[in-house]
C-alpha cells in the first residue's frame, strides 16, 4: 500500500498518510497493519461506515496527538461516541476531561437591587460581604481591563460572598469599584476601596493600578485587618 492513504468515510473522501493512520495504537493501526476488516472500493479508497461529520478533528488528533476540541457539550459527546470506535484512548480522555468541565457548574452571580435586600443579605451574613460595584455600557458589563470576573470569583468565593451592585447614574467617576462589609467584627467592618493605588518599580511610579490590583489590594488589607483581631 501507499504512503497516501484514501479513506471514504460515510461517503466523503479523506487523504492523509499511513504513518498518521499508524500513529496510535487503534482502528486504523490494526486494520492497516493486519489488513483485518479492509475494504478498498474501485477507486482505491478504504471505506469506513461511519459519519464524516467529526473526521476532520479525528485525523487533526492522529496527526498532532492534540486537537482544539469544540466547547459546545452535543458536539463533544458526539466526537467521544467517534473517539471510541476508533479505539483512540488519548483522544477519549480529551472528551472526557473537555466534557467535564463543560458540564462543571456554573458560578452564579449574585445581585443587589436595593437597599432592603443589602440589609436582608446582612442579616444573615456568614462570611464577610464582598460587593463589587459595576457599570454599563449598553445592555452589558463594562469589564475592567485584566478582569477575569469568573477566575476572581472561583479564587474568592470560599472567603467571601461575592455580590454585584450597578453604579448609580450619576456616580461621577464611573468607574468599577468595591466594598467589604463584615459585621461580627466590633463595630463592624467597612473598607476603603483604594481608588488612588499606583503601581511602583525601581522606586519609580509606573502607571495605575488595574482595578483587579485594587481589589486584591483591598483584600490584602481586610486579611491583615482580620489577622490583628485575632491576636487582640
Amino acid at each position: 500500500m501507499s504512503e497516501t492513504v484514501k479513506l471514504d468515510v460515510g461517503g466523503t473522501i479523506f487523504k492523509t498518510s499511513r504513518s498518521t493512520l499508524t500513529k496510535f495504537n487503534g482502528f486504523f493501526k490494526t486494520m492497516l497493519e493486519s489488513d483485518i476488516g479492509l475494504k478498498i472500493d474501485e477507486s482505491g479508497s478504504i471505506f469506513i461506515d461511519r459519519s464524516p461529520k467529526n473526521f476532520d478533528l479525528i485525523l487533526n488528533f492522529m496527526r498532532d496527538g492534540d486537537v482544539v476540541l469544540p466547547n459546545c457539550e452535543l458536539k463533544l459527546k458526539e466526537l467521544l461516541v467517534e473517539a471510541q470506535f476508533y479505539l483512540l484512548d488519548g483522544l477519549i480522555e480529551l472528551c472526557n476531561s473537555k466534557i467535564e468541565l463543560v458540564e462543571a457548574p456554573k458560578i452564579k452571580l449574585r445581585f443587589i437591587e436595593s437597599d432592603e435586600q443589602f440589609l436582608q443579605i446582612l442579616a444573615v451574613q456568614q462570611k464577610p460581604m464582598l460587593i463589587i460595584e459595576f457599570c454599563m455600557v449598553g445592555n452589558d458589563m463594562s469589564i475592567p481591563y485584566n478582569f477575569n470576573l469568573y477566575e476572581f470569583m472561583e479564587k474568592y468565593s470560599h472567603q467571601f460572598d461575592i455580590y454585584f451592585q450597578r453604579l448609580s447614574e450619576d456616580e461621577p467617576s464611573r468607574k468599577w469599584k468595591a466594598r467589604i462589609k463584615w459585621k461580627p467584627t466590633e463595630n463592624g467592618y467597612y473598607s476603603q476601596f483604594p481608588h488612588n493605588l499606583r503601581i511602583n518599580r525601581g522606586g519609580r511610579i509606573i502607571r495605575d493600578a488595574t482595578f483587579l490590583e485594587r481589589l486584591e489590594k483591598m483584600i490584602g488589607e481586610f486579611d491583615e485587618y482580620l489577622k490583628k483581631q485575632r491576636n487582640r
